[in-house]
């Protein structure tokens, strides 16, 4: 028995935090790095990105000189299904391609209602939903900092 009396193996409860959208995405339910790949307390598979983690543990081993792309688009997506090994210059090129169909990185819809232009003359769309959740983390770190300075 653990000494936390829970006698579950971390291993599966940690690979079990993801929620399925109605994209057929398993979005990570845990932590996120900043730049929105889920992140894993503790290495599973020789790594701690949730993503790498469970494509191991559902597919292989993630060969030698190759990278996961995720197809869907969406940075906190672990489905196995959704992800492709291939050489860095593939992901990148398929990145810049999706992002030119009218997806921003984490894998939202630029469409009118969802995005709005930074810079009209340059085409830079920005996406509401995630320009909303950079914002909420910004007044958060303030907020804190605010706090501990006046402690």
């Amino acid at each position: 028995m653990k000494t936390t009396g829970s006698t579950s193996d971390p291993h599966i409860d940690n690979l079990q935090r993801y929620v399925v959208n109605e994209q057929g995405c398993w979005v990570w339910a845990g932590a996120l790095y900043p730049n929105g790949y889920g992140k894993m307390s503790r290495e599973i598979h020789g790594t701690r990105l949730a993503h790498r983690a469970m494509y191991v543990e559902h597919r292989s081993c993630i060969p030698d000189g190759l990278e996961l792309d995720h197809l869907c688009r969406n940075r906190a997506c672990v489905n196995p299904s959704h992800l492709d090994p291939v050489v860095r210059s593939v992901n990148i090129q398929r990145g810049y391609d999706a992002r030119q169909k009218g997806r921003c990185k984490s894998g939202h819809d630029l469409t009118v209602e969802d995005a709005y232009y930074v810079e009209p003359s340059s085409g830079h769309r920005q996406c509401r939903q995630c320009w909303r959740r950079n914002y909420r983390k910004a007044r958060l770190n303030a907020s804190a900092q605010k706090r501990a300075a006046s402690s």
